[in-house]
């Protein structure tokens, strides 16, 4: 049960405290003062683990799309979430549980072009040697296979490994599902950082890791 709330930079919320909140709660207002926000705040910190939750509140007020074009600057989807549209404020929500304890969710965009200097992770994702690039290109163009950086498989291992992937997405939610209903969060597992890059030719397919 939730016994505080504070909302930061979220919606039409500057600031907002809930210092003694109980096990039932009324919520009054007039029309657009908030009263939905508040109950997507708490819906965002509910589900922390899952980042997706982010663009869903905005596809449950029917916002289901959006359009993005090259070369033409639009409203990204989720700047709607900040204070007054202002993306350079972090979003934080904090509540204490009176089983769970505190737990803070934090939003922020990050655009790489602006913050290359500033994170190190930014830096590592947008650069690449010339030597990695001259091996890549050699790798694709003459199918080569490079000792613990590239190899050719079989397209079936691919489906393979697919059909694990999906049946370990699986076990993982239903893993996260249960740590919440059983109030232990430390349970949540873990997702796996590696990646695979891959194209098809001929029924086979090329994979390099990173």
């Amino acid at each position: 049960m939730y016994e505080q709330l504070k909302i930061k930079n979220f919606r039409c919320f500057r600031e907002l405290n809930f210092d003694k909140l109980a096990r039932i709660n009324l919520i009054a207002g007039k029309n657009n003062v908030g009263k939905t926000a508040l109950l997507e705040a708490i819906f965002l910190h509910g589900g922390a683990y899952n980042p997706e939750l982010a663009f869903r509140i905005n596809a449950f007020r029917g916002m289901e799309s959006f359009k993005v074009e090259y070369g033409t600057k639009v409203e990204a989807p989720w700047n709607s979430l900040f204070y007054r549209f202002n993306t350079g404020e972090e979003i934080q929500i904090e509540g204490k549980d009176s089983n769970l304890g505190s737990l803070i969710v934090k939003l922020k965009e990050i655009i790489a072009s602006e913050e290359f200097e500033k994170h190190p992770e930014v830096r590592k994702l947008n650069i690449l040697s010339e030597k990695n690039i001259s091996k890549i290109v050699d790798a694709y163009l003459n199918w080569k296979e490079i000792e613990g950086f590239s190899r050719i498989v079989d397209i079936e291992e691919i489906k393979k490994k697919i059909q694990d992937l999906v049946q370990s997405s699986m076990k993982l939610g239903e893993a996260v599902y249960k740590s919440q209903q059983n109030a232990k969060p430390d349970a949540a597992a873990k997702g796996n950082d590696k990646k695979e890059e891959g194209k098809i030719i001929n029924q086979k397919v090329y994979l390099h890791f990173h």
